[in-house]
């Protein structure tokens, strides 16, 4: 009867009260793991740091939170290693690969609402991106123009990337045209976390539409 009353004094000794409540928190946390790694493991985390690292043209970094089940899946018609590759050579020029970084940091968007079911989950979000396509159009038309009066008034020079030229004047002017997009966006959760499902509308949003139609020239 001593010792027992021995047990409980030194239990409730205030570093004995914690070291007790640690203890039913590690026990916790190998019964119900999904109890505290909710919000840590939480899809809509997910979805912002993959479309941060969008902003960012940090495309090795987005490929991490997407969904893949081997080495072999393809995204837009390439495996992971081909699109590192061919996002960053499908930038013509220096100046092109600051045009589509200056569009990349563009995009904002807001997380409007999630859903979870188990290992599968849904998150919508609100998203407002350049409309890139059109600019690119617009660079192509201005250059030509440029160009055009240069060769006739004689002062073209063949040594000068006017292309390239135009695209700093356009990046100065910082005045492009936005679309807006509610996309809705699948997740699957893995042994490593959430990740993301790839659809059309992200190659649009994350892409600022500058990609759309060379998608399918890819090596």
């Amino acid at each position: 009867m001593a010792m027992i009353d021995c047990l409980l004094k030194a239990t409730a000794h205030p570093t004995m009260v914690k070291l007790r409540f640690f203890a039913i928190f590690l026990c916790l946390c190998f019964l119900f793991p999904g109890m505290v790694a909710c919000k840590a493991e939480n899809p809509e985390n997910t979805i912002k740091a993959f479309l941060d690292a969008a902003k960012e043209y940090d495309h090795e970094t987005l490929l991490r939170f997407v969904f893949t089940d081997d080495t072999d899946v393809f995204f837009w018609g390439l495996n992971e290693k081909q699109f590192l590759v061919y996002s960053d050579s499908l930038a013509h020029s220096s100046s092109f690969r600051l045009f589509y970084r200056f569009c990349a940091k563009k995009l904002s968007y807001q997380i409007k609402e999630s859903h979870v079911d188990g290992d599968h989950a849904t998150v919508v979000v609100s998203c407002q991106y350049v409309n890139g396509q059109d600019a690119i159009y617009e660079l192509y038309n201005d250059t030509l123009y440029t160009m055009t009066l240069k060769q006739l008034n004689g002062t073209l020079d063949p040594n000068t990337d006017y292309y390239d030229a135009t695209i700093v004047e356009r990046i100065s002017a910082d005045n492009e045209n936005f679309l807006t997009a509610t996309v809705t966006i699948s997740c699957e959760y893995t042994d490593h976390g959430w990740k993301v499902l790839w659809n059309d509308i992200l190659t649009e949003v994350i892409t600022s539409c500058l990609f759309l139609n060379e998608i399918s020239e890819a090596p």
